[in-house]
């Protein structure tokens, strides 16, 4: 190509709603003091969620909630239910407006994007820019993609290991956030719309 292709990312920062019936009806799981580890996202087969379910049963100090719906959710409600810890809790899918209210009491967000296509080589991640917003330290899968961005900024681990990954995160959280808002700051949304508005504007 005579010009390189301008990239639009995929960024997205989540609106602070009111999730506080949400709240209230989990009020013995975000009581529980523990790591809270947060995946908010489609429930599907490979994004390794019943691993990461294993491996913060396994674990102690550590509590997850899955948000979500989809075709591996009763795969793993079955896992929860065998697991029988308190710790471990599943919840549909809630409206946008409520998830940054939500996550804001987590400590750690969980994400995953396969090695295994270009579309997920070449992935878009806005749910690294949501979590984010919310000050939650990323922990993913070792996607290049997502390396990049994530460990160049500083603000997360991206490991095929999730137990590694995540007791090396849980030493970070703090530096991580402290490093969040530069790189907020370096990664607005009025920024992207900026390239593209000048990139429209000269045809």
């Amino acid at each position: 190509l005579q010009k390189e292709p301008l990239v639009i990312r995929n960024i997205s920062y989540l609106p602070q709603g009111d999730a506080t019936a949400f709240l209230r009806e989990n009020a013995d799981f975000f009581e529980e003091k523990a790591l809270g580890i947060v995946y908010a996202g489609g429930l599907l087969a490979g994004r390794r969620l019943e691993r990461l379910v294993e491996t913060v049963d396994r674990l102690g100090g550590c509590k997850l909630m899955l948000l979500g719906n989809g075709p591996a959710q009763k795969m793993l409600e079955a896992e929860i239910r065998q697991n029988n810890n308190p710790r471990l809790r599943l919840c549909p899918a809630v409206p946008y407006a409520e998830l940054g209210a939500i996550l804001s009491h987590f400590d750690i967000g969980y994400l995953f994007y396969g090695n295994d296509s270009l579309n997920n080589l070449y992935c878009a991640p806005n749910k690294i820019y949501e979590y984010a917003s919310v000050g939650l330290p990323v922990l993913a899968n070792d996607n290049p993609t997502v390396k990049a961005i994530v460990e160049q900024a500083g603000i997360g681990v991206c490991d095929d290991d999730i137990e590694r990954g995540l007791r090396r995160l849980s030493t970070e959280t703090e530096t991580c956030r402290k490093n969040m808002k530069r790189f907020i700051a370096e990664n607005s949304l009025e920024s992207e719309m900026n390239l593209l508005r000048s990139a429209v504007g000269a045809l």
